[in-house]
């Protein structure tokens, strides 16, 4: 049976989306697969780093992207007991790399960009409301099973990639575990129409407290803004909502807690640090969030599906276009969970705990680090750069 596409992609979010449209500039028929309707607006990710920004200008969109989006080239800590503001300015790597800052927006605004994109190439498609029901492979391809409007359906494809998020469907179909621990406290990300800048925050500004710790990112000029807290698991869900104004009200500046604001959308969700335990079986790959998660803290989720993606089209790409082995997709597999143990797991991991610290010789410790980095520009250097750790090994292709 001949194949209907070259790839399938499982997967619409901006993972997925880059992974297949990487592929498809390589002139390679790709379908994307997604069980949504249409693409989601629920409030996620939305910092991407310097190595992002790399890829998304390396892929033909990040132009596109300003024109929506927003450049940041610093990001605030602030200690909220102590009242104490300290800068990591991304520019003062600017003359190692022409990607000194970030690009800010909701996920759904990048992926829209992206779909953009993909929508000028003839060899794609994208299909909303497909389910994936299983996965199975031989020799020479792989045979999807699908839940369409239409009814039931199946897809043939030479490779599937699997970027279907943490409930992957893709990933258990291969058999792969999902290595890890789930953190105890819910996180709560809302929208909110309330400039913070006009209340003295920055477009990024890291919250430390023991308790009223908060992630602030600006997502839009018109005063959107992302407020992201902590809560207490074993609240009901509508409790966790009615308790939003209140606390705001402890972790917000007192100028913002009296200006009038808008709650656009709130999502509880539970928080996790999990890795597949192969991101790779025969024709099937795994990236983004069905091949692992993380908490949000440090921005490393997201940032690290999307070096996934890179990757993923370096790899397979060459591996289709007759390049190299398939080898080279058993070092995609070891690198990119190696990426997640030592880089995105650790990385995101401490600065959950920096963020929430109770001890006051440690905050002190860590805001001493900061107030080191302001003032050698060593130390800065080495802090923004480390945020390049997590594009890997490169492919040898």
């Amino acid at each position: 049976m001949s194949a209907d596409t070259n790839v399938l992609v499982v997967g619409a979010g901006p993972t997925g989306l880059l992974a297949a449209l990487g592929l498809a500039r390589m002139g390679i028929a790709v379908t994307v697969v997604d069980q949504e309707p249409s693409p989601s607006k629920a409030p996620r990710a939305t910092n991407y780093m310097p190595p992002v920004v790399k890829v998304l200008d390396s892929f033909g969109v990040l132009d596109d992207l300003l024109m929506v989006a927003l450049k940041n080239d610093t990001f605030w800590q602030y200690y909220k007991l102590e009242d104490q503001r300290v800068p990591v300015c991304f520019d003062v790597v600017k003359d190692l790399t022409p990607y000194h800052y970030g690009v800010q927006c909701g996920q759904h605004t990048l992926a829209s960009v992206i779909l953009q994109h993909l929508a000028k190439l003839p060899h794609v498609k994208v299909l909303w409301g497909h389910q994936v029901l299983g996965v199975q492979q031989d020799a020479a391809g792989v045979t999807t099973t699908l839940q369409t409007p239409q009814g039931t359906e199946t897809l043939r494809s030479d490779w599937v990639v699997g970027a279907d998020g943490a409930r992957s469907a893709v990933r258990r179909s291969i058999g792969a575990t999902f290595e890890g621990h789930t953190w105890p406290e819910r996180f709560v990300a809302t929208n909110v129409w309330l400039d913070l800048e006009e209340h003295g925050f920055g477009k990024t500004t890291l919250v430390h407290h023991p308790v009223d710790w908060a992630i602030t990112v600006k997502i839009n000029e018109e005063g959107l803004w992302r407020v992201t807290f902590g809560e207490d698991a074993s609240l009901p869900e509508d409790e966790v909502l009615r308790r939003i104004p209140e606390r705001y009200g402890r972790i917000l500046p007192a100028s913002a807690q009296r200006a009038a604001y808008d709650i656009e959308s709130a999502a509880p969700y539970r928080v996790h640090q999990r890795c597949a335990d192969r991101l790779r079986v025969g024709r099937v790959l795994l990236a983004g969030d069905a091949a692992h998660i993380t908490n949000p803290a440090g921005g490393m989720g997201l940032n690290t599906g999307a070096l996934d993606a890179a990757h993923v089209v370096t790899a397979l790409g060459a591996v289709i276009q007759g390049r190299c082995d398939d080898k080279v997709l058993d070092f995609y597999d070891a690198d990119r969970r190696r990426v997640y143990w030592e880089v995105t797991n650790s990385t995101s991991t401490e600065h959950k705990r920096r963020l929430r610290e109770p001890s006051p010789a440690r905050r002190a410790q860590d805001f001493g680090m900061l107030v080191a980095a302001r003032e050698n520009p060593h130390i800065a250097r080495a802090i923004v750069m480390s945020f390049f750790d997590a594009e890997g090994h490169p492919m040898p292709v």
